[in-house]
């Protein structure tokens, strides 16, 4: 009976704070075209769970099914042409799929915890090799990982003394990066994960709880870890290059949003119907009734590193609500737009004026779909 990862939404890291500077107003108000192409209908093509997807610059799509186990290859109209991997612990093989991430040229590396490896795959499906993450030092399946298009794969580790005290924390996690020669691990030291719901013997992601976010970018890491102090309505994003130097955070301005006990309600009824079974889901409602909710969201949901060093920020979509504002900072930490989208798209992957996300229905089916986005007519920034 698995809580929906929409809703809890999943764990990241911190660094040290900076002197804030605030980032200028927006200077575009940006919008989706209707779908371009979209991917999964039909029984050849539809996905059990995407668990990662990538566009490259020509159009091509690489998708992975974290269900089937398995990575997905289209064509920029959205033919599928290749297939790769299946379920089993041999070469170019996996037992899970975490990640599917872009760590220079056209070339997928996936993250697999339970393996405790990175497989990389060239173009169209052919498998290349193997990072050990034990040999290379991590004991602990991390959390989660990213790769910064420059060959360094960036890995949020899980604590290894979790609390002994039972509810809500935030444990302490370790950042580590890694070239892909899989040798070279260095660490930046340990942070607050995101809040985390400790029943004794099991923990899970606390839902609604604070989020630390995490985006790797060409050049910089983006962190946040929300808000710095009761009553602000700023968040401050932290940067760091790549060797670890400190930059200028820049500041987004969410309003504050409290939980009602409508949204709740509505939240909880979400986590049952995704449920598979009516006994699953009145477990869940029993486990989602019995915990302690925080008085108001967290304001950011998610970061996404764009093209072009553009850092893509999701306010966190209220339960209920139709849209929601993503908010794109430029590689200087001004703000450049702002875009509502819909709270069914997850948006996975950000290029030069189109972006690549994965559209669940009513029934959670998920379907890829591409949609360009620029400004609305008479913008100062459009994209095409």
């Amino acid at each position: 009976m698995p809580i929906c990862p929409r809703a809890g939404l999943v764990a990241r890291v911190v660094i040290p704070l900076l002197l804030a500077w605030r980032a200028a107003p927006a200077q575009s108000l940006w919008r989706l075209s209707d779908p371009v192409v979209a991917i999964g209908r039909g029984e050849s093509a539809g996905f059990g769970n995407v668990a990662g997807a990538l566009r490259h610059a020509n159009g091509g799509i690489i998708a992975a099914d974290g269900q089937a186990l398995e990575l997905r290859y289209f064509d920029a109209s959205g033919r599928l042409v290749a297939r790769a991997g299946q379920r089993g612990d041999g070469p170019g093989e996996f037992r899970s799929i975490r990640a599917l991430l872009r760590c220079g040229g056209d070339s997928a590396f996936v993250y697999d915890p339970i393996l405790l490896r990175v497989s990389v795959f060239a173009p169209y499906g052919r498998y290349v090799r193997a990072i050990d993450l034990r040999a290379a030092g991590i004991g602990i399946p991390p959390y989660d990982a990213y790769c910064n298009g420059r060959g360094m794969l960036v890995f949020v580790n899980r604590s290894p003394s979790p609390p002994a005290a039972i509810g809500p924390r935030r444990p302490m996690v370790e950042l580590t990066a890694l070239p892909t020669s899989g040798s070279g691990l260095k660490s930046f030291g340990r942070s607050p994960a995101s809040e985390r719901y400790f029943t004794g013997r099991e923990d899970m992601p606390r839902p609604l709880g604070a989020l630390t976010l995490v985006a790797v970018g060409p050049s910089v890491i983006h962190v946040s870890t929300g808000r710095d102090e009761a009553g602000e309505r700023r968040v401050e994003i932290r940067r760091m290059r790549a060797d670890g130097a400190p930059l200028r955070p820049a500041i987004v301005d969410v309003p504050r949003a409290r939980v009602t006990s409508r949204q709740l309600q509505v939240f909880i009824d979400a986590q049952v119907d995704a449920q598979r079974s009516r006994s699953d889901g009145a477990r869940v409602r029993s486990l989602l009734e019995s915990l302690k909710y925080p008085d108001e969201y967290p304001p950011l949901a998610r970061l996404l590193a764009g093209a072009g060093g553009d850092l893509w920020a999701s306010e966190y979509p209220i339960p209920g609500a139709d849209s929601v504002r993503w908010h794109v900072i430029a590689p200087d930490g001004a703000l450049r737009a702002t875009l509502m989208a819909p709270v069914a798209l997850e948006i996975l992957d950000v290029g030069d004026g189109a972006l690549l996300g994965v559209w669940r229905d009513d029934m959670g089916v998920p379907t890829l779909r591409v949609h360009r986005f620029g400004a609305s007519d008479g913008g100062r920034d459009a994209r095409r």
